[in-house]
């Protein structure tokens, strides 16, 4: 194959933009660098906004610089001001945002998407493939991630489709503008509820492209009430104002385990979250 033809194979194909945004993430952030870099897909860019890491992280970034299109380490006002610096920078048709502790779930995984993604209707802004979540330990978890004529259903309740498989067409951006980034959490949610409370998704039918880092359980229960505050918010934001049922009653659980581990210590109450939760056959917190 001449030059000339690989060259207009390559301007022909989906442009994709991986951006990670990172702060203290050095137990992670070599294996999520390494993932993008093993690629097989050719027609993608790497952009990184630090912000203004201590930990070690600038240090193995700088390392990557070869690596990656763009990169900056500065502070920033959260993980949300953090995209938003980089949406000034991409290039790409589609962007994913991928986790700093998260990774690509296979080298082919983008290559796999690209193609998938040239099917999208040109009135579709967003579309997504299931991850998988690792486990702190390494072990593969669940897969998250259904079609979207399930999903749509849930969009009131909870966010529907996991951001980490989400491919955010340029177009979104050009309509409405970035993330609020008075939002600590719930962002990503709250820009979906701007496109999908009036457009559909696309749902990519392959293989989980992104394995997914659960935190820890501390971490959960510290972020758990912030995340349902944020998810109203976002609901309210745009315009539904009566709160699901399932929001409801997930708000009231999260409220009891606070009052548990506020009551017995946070050792203790976990335990009796656990306790309960194996006597009523659901998974573990």
């Amino acid at each position: 194959m001449d030059l000339g033809l690989r060259m207009q194979q390559h301007i022909n194909e989906t442009r994709i933009s991986v951006v990670t945004a990172t702060y203290n993430a050095v137990n992670f952030i070599e294996n999520c660098i390494l993932s993008v870099c093993e690629q097989t897909y050719n027609n993608l860019e790497f952009i990184v906004i630090d912000g203004n890491s201590t930990d070690g992280t600038k240090e193995i970034l700088q390392r990557f610089t070869s690596n990656i299109d763009y990169f900056i380490s500065e502070p920033d006002n959260g993980i949300y001001d953090a995209w938003n610096k980089a949406l000034h920078q991409v290039t790409g048709d589609w962007v994913i945002f991928l986790g700093a502790d998260d990774s690509f779930a296979s080298k082919d995984s983008l290559a796999i998407a690209a193609d998938h993604l040239k099917h999208v209707d040109s009135s579709c802004r967003v579309a997504y493939a299931p991850v998988r979540r690792l486990h702190m330990n390494g072990t593969h978890g669940q897969i998250v991630g259904e079609p979207w004529e399930q999903a749509k259903d849930r969009l009131w309740k909870w966010s529907p489709i996991p951001h980490q498989g989400t491919f955010h067409h340029k177009t979104l951006f050009e309509i409405h503008g970035g993330f609020d980034a008075t939002f600590k959490i719930a962002g990503d949610y709250e820009l979906l509820l701007r496109e999908l409370k009036n457009h559909d998704a696309f749902f990519l039918h392959i293989a989980p492209i992104v394995l997914m880092r659960e935190g820890g359980v501390s971490t959960n229960e510290i972020n758990g009430q912030i995340i349902l505050n944020e998810v109203r918010f976002a609901q309210e934001k745009n315009g539904h104002f009566k709160p699901s049922f399932f929001w409801t009653v997930k708000n009231f659980s999260a409220i009891s385990r606070k009052m548990l581990m506020h009551v017995f210590g946070e050792s203790t109450g976990l335990s009796l979250i656990e306790a309960y939760r194996k006597l009523t056959g659901d998974r573990r917190y």
